[in-house]
C-alpha cells in the first residue's frame, strides 16, 4: 500500500500542476510524498529501539491527508463542470 500510494502521489504532484492547474492539490501531494519518503528512515530505526508502531501511523497519516486531499479536488471540480 505504501509504495502505490507514494507512486500515485508522485504522479499527482504533475497531473495537478500541469494537466489540472490545481496548484494547491499538486503542493499538498508534494507536501505528503516528501513526509512519507522522510519518515522511511525513522521506521527503520525505530524497528530495532521501538516505537515503529508511531511513525508507521504518521506515515499513513500523510497519505490518508493526501487521499483526502484528492477526494475533495476531484469532488469540487465534478461539481464546477456541471
Amino acid at each position: 500500500m505504501f509504495l502505490s500510494l507514494l507512486v500515485a502521489g508522485v504522479l499527482w504532484v504533475w497531473i495537478a500542476w500541469a494537466r489540472w492547474q490545481r496548484k494547491v492539490l499538486a503542493m499538498v501531494s508534494l507536501v505528503c510524498v516528501v513526509l512519507s519518503v522522510a519518515l522511511l528512515p525513522l521506521m527503520a530505526q525505530a524497528i530495532e529501539q521501538g516505537g515503529f508502531g508511531l511513525y508507521q501511523r504518521l506515515n499513513y497519516g500523510a497519505q490518508a491527508l493526501w487521499v483526502f486531499a484528492l477526494a475533495l479536488t476531484v469532488l469540487t471540480r465534478q461539481r464546477q463542470s456541471n
